[in-house]
């Protein structure tokens, strides 16, 4: 325990809870626009990059954009959704229908835990995150768990990782630890 992390930690259930209050004023159309312009904006960048096979994507919670139309828009690249695990661990498997999914933590739909589906980090490509704020250097503040940081750390060093959030989530500055993870780049509804 050291006295300079109280004060990041703090820092960060702050600014949580700020990000929340703002997202939670987001109208359902903001909502909508906001994620077409974020899948747009990722299809592009799938289109452009010839090594990207296998993305990892996410349900979105009410207060993230909804990526679900990539299926659409991408159909010929592996789609892939993290299972979260009891302890902070997180599995991708693949997922060609969205309606094949089941309640998991905190009821957000999950993949089901089925072997011939499970794919490894190493394998993902291009991984989308979600994420409470950004800022524009990669700087990413997750939701505390620390999901995410754990499994990226066994991506492939050739993988990109992708910020991926509404305008309004994007900040001047962000408190981080040593064990955050930057991601690449941002994508985002402006």
């Amino acid at each position: 325990f050291k006295m300079s992390e109280t004060p990041i930690k703090t820092q960060k259930q702050t600014l949580r809870s700020e990000v929340r209050a703002l997202l939670q004023n987001l109208t359902t159309e903001q909502r909508t626009t906001g994620s077409a312009a974020i899948c747009r904006a990722i299809t592009e960048l799938v289109r452009a990059s010839p090594a990207v096979h296998t993305i990892a994507s996410f349900v979105a919670l009410p207060s993230e954009p909804d990526l679900s139309a990539l299926h659409i828009d991408l159909p010929n690249h592996r789609i892939v959704y993290p299972r979260s695990l009891a302890g902070g661990e997180m599995h991708f498997h693949q997922v060609s229908d969205l309606n094949q999914m089941e309640p998991g933590f905190y009821a957000i739909p999950q993949p089901l835990d089925t072997p011939d589906t499970l794919i490894a980090p190493s394998e993902i490509d291009l991984f989308l995150c979600p994420g409470f704020a950004f800022t524009k250097s990669g700087k990413r503040l997750g939701k505390g768990g620390g999901y995410y940081d754990r499994l990226l750390a066994q991506r492939a060093p050739s993988s990109r990782l992708i910020g991926v959030c509404f305008h309004q989530q994007v900040i001047l500055i962000l408190p981080t630890e040593d064990h955050d993870i930057q991601v690449d780049q941002l994508i985002h509804d402006c």
